[in-house]
């Protein structure tokens, strides 16, 4: 059971990283893409959905990223 634990935390933490790393290439692209476009006679699309995925991407890697680790360590005490 520990096992599954700490193999589900690391691989959620490893989706929410995984998440980040996109949303980070897509606000480049984006940002690229605004400054080559100049003045455009309607605003861009708002930040709001790539915030909201980016909040549950750090949500995913930082709850993953504790939950392997603890869970890590349990399984070493329980070893010792």
């Amino acid at each position: 059971m520990i096992v599954q634990t700490i193999i589900w935390g690391w691989l959620t933490s490893a989706i929410g990283l995984a998440i980040l790393v996109l949303l980070f290439f897509y606000g480049i692209e984006y940002g690229t893409w605004v400054d080559e476009a100049g003045q455009l006679p309607s605003s861009p699309p708002t930040f709001v959905i790539p915030f909201v995925i980016a909040g549950l991407g750090l949500i995913l890697f930082i709850g993953g990223l504790v939950l392997g680790a603890s869970a890590s360590t349990q399984r070493t005490e329980e070893r010792i």
